[in-house]
């Protein structure tokens, strides 16, 4: 199955209130992928959406000893960026990782149910944080 992905990986579509968010927000906050796929997939999808760049650092099932729905990967990620949990703000697109992000105690977004209006709502999200350092 990994080997038709990778082979097919071309095909891959962004979700597109995702990234709109995370190019609206590169540069003015730190971000980090943090994924239940193998560090392989996951470099390989971000760097066929052109989205690789946009990320400080890539965590995935391979550097957590417990997948979603327990926290690991989140909690690795604020830790990799050096920011509380609870300052953290997830999308997420599974019930899995939505549980994770709340066993977490971070904000989480799901991005199933973003409407249209909530997308551009996401987009303009950057104009009203406030960046801390």
């Amino acid at each position: 199955m990994r080997s038709h992905f990778l082979r097919n990986v071309h095909n891959v579509r962004e979700v597109g209130a995702v990234a709109a968010t995370v190019r609206r927000l590169a540069g003015l906050l730190p971000m980090v992928v943090a994924s239940g796929s193998s560090r392989e997939i996951v470099t390989a999808t971000l760097q066929a959406t052109g989205l690789w760049e946009y990320f400080d650092h890539v965590v995935t099932i391979d550097d957590v000893t417990n997948p979603k729905p327990s926290p690991d990967l989140f909690l690795q990620a604020a830790t990799l960026l050096g920011i509380e949990p609870a300052r953290c703000v997830v999308f997420e697109d599974s019930e899995q990782g939505l549980e994770a992000a709340r066993r977490a105690g971070m904000s989480v977004i799901d991005v199933n149910r973003l409407d249209l209006h909530e997308q551009q709502r996401e987009m303009k999200m950057g104009d009203s944080l406030q960046i801390n350092t």
